[in-house]
């Protein structure tokens, strides 16, 4: 097994609620995230518990796979843990802090992963969440009428 870890942080003209409330909600996740096909409610363990599907690019083949996510919001925070095949771990904690007349949002990700897989990990996971969070930022100051098309993997090739 090996570990790595990113950041990010992206700095979105609004009011720290309304961007928490948005990203709150886990099925929003698929109108922004650039690998998301579907997000699917199961049986909760403590949160909120759930069941996605992505579609990775791996050079001319793209894979669907499926994992489990557990969702906890909190104050003006997000926790997930999303366990996928095979011993893949990933652990958020996003913030949302106020900063001048709008939001910082700050990501930690830590990843486990075996060996081999923790680059390709560690790449696809920071380029989506960084197309993310771009997206977000376009929906909020356009007021809310662009978004970026997820689940299609657009958003990673142009980053």
């Amino acid at each position: 097994m090996a570990s790595s870890s990113f950041d990010i942080s992206v700095w979105i003209q609004e009011q720290p609620e309304p961007v928490f409330m948005f990203l709150s909600s886990l099925p929003n996740h698929a109108k922004i995230h650039p690998l998301i096909l579907k997000i699917e409610p199961i049986p909760p363990i403590q949160g909120t518990n759930y069941r996605i599907t992505d579609q990775i690019p791996m050079g001319p083949f793209h894979f669907r796979i499926r994992y489990w996510v557990n969702f906890v919001p909190g104050i003006m925070q997000i926790k997930s843990t999303a366990l996928q095949f095979p011993n893949i771990r990933l652990v958020n904690l996003t913030r949302f802090l106020p900063e001048r007349d709008g939001t910082r949002i700050l990501e930690q990700v830590d990843i486990d992963a075996p060996r081999l897989l923790i680059g390709t990990v560690t790449r696809q996971a920071m380029e989506a969440h960084q197309a993310s969070f771009q997206n977000v930022k376009r929906f909020f100051e356009s007021g809310g009428e662009h978004i970026e098309q997820a689940g299609r993997y657009s958003a990673l090739q142009d980053l």
